[in-house]
């Protein structure tokens, strides 16, 4: 008897734990459900209707739930900053001419002993080239 008491208390402890760090998102739009992880541990805006959020101007979505929209607008945004364009496409192996064709002209050119060349372009990504072959993309 006190095993399964004990077992209940740390299934609704854990139950409770998870209620407090994830939104638990469901509507028309959604197939099933879905989690996005709160910015901080709350017990409000558990159980989140995308329709009903989706419905409304973003002022009013902003005061009814303002834990869910903040973030799904860091979501969103940490989804753009990590689109490198472009630029993201580039892969070790292609010619130097197909990345500039993607990229744009390099903003900074450094050169190394070893012969290979080092481009900076737009967006934080750096190729080495060596005989107009890319060997590495760091992104």
């Amino acid at each position: 008897m006190r095993k399964k008491v004990i077992a209940g208390l740390v299934l609704a402890f854990g139950a409770l734990l998870f209620a407090a760090n994830y939104h638990i998102i469901y509507g028309s739009e959604v197939s099933g459900i879905n989690l996005q992880k709160k910015l901080s541990p709350s017990l409000s805006e558990t159980i989140v209707n995308l329709d009903a959020v989706g419905g409304m101007p973003m002022l009013v979505a902003r005061s009814q739930y303002p834990l869910f929209t903040e973030a799904l607008v860091r979501k969103v945004n940490s989804v753009k900053k990590d689109d490198k364009g472009p630029c993201g496409k580039i892969y070790a192996g292609m010619l130097y001419p197909q990345a500039e064709a993607l990229c744009g002209r390099p903003e900074v050119m450094g050169n190394s002993s070893n012969g290979e060349q080092t481009y900076y372009f737009s967006g934080g990504v750096s190729a080495t080239v060596k005989n107009n072959v890319i060997t590495d993309v760091r992104k």
